[in-house]
């Protein structure tokens, strides 16, 4: 594969993500003080407090995988505590593909996962879109 779609690839993931986790952020608007929780629970305590720094370059790996590792703890936490049984099991979907994405051992095998996967990824993130509303009003 060319490094131009690998390219491809790693710039939507990432993107994906970041959309994502921009929705869960909610921004609050100009004059408001905070973001009201539709539900004190601890999943959406931690999906509310959460602020991952995006990877500085979408097209370096590397830098992906870094950031793929350091978001994973959150991730877990969500899973552990998602409160029924259809977000417990999208969450650990996430997982086990945030943990593919920071354990991958090459370029070549990272494209070839993800041109089968890409699909289920996308569902999967917009999901969890609709999860972290769940949690705001």
């Amino acid at each position: 594969m060319k490094r131009n779609g690998i390219s491809r690839v790693v710039r939507a993931s990432a993107l994906g993500i970041a959309l994502s986790l921009g929705a869960a952020a909610v921004p609050v608007g100009a004059g408001a003080s905070e973001i009201i929780s539709a539900s004190p629970s601890q999943f959406c305590s931690t999906l509310l407090s959460f602020h991952p720094k995006a990877p500085t370059n979408s097209m370096n790996w590397t830098g992906y995988r870094v950031w793929a590792k350091s978001v994973l703890p959150t991730f877990e936490k969500l899973a552990a505590t998602a409160p029924n049984a259809g977000t417990k099991e999208l969450m650990n979907q996430l997982v086990a593909l945030l943990k593919f994405d920071a354990s991958a051992k090459n370029l070549q095998g990272y494209a070839t996962y993800w041109r089968t996967h890409i699909t289920h990824w996308e569902h999967d993130w917009q999901q969890f879109a609709l999860a972290d509303i769940s949690c705001v009003k």
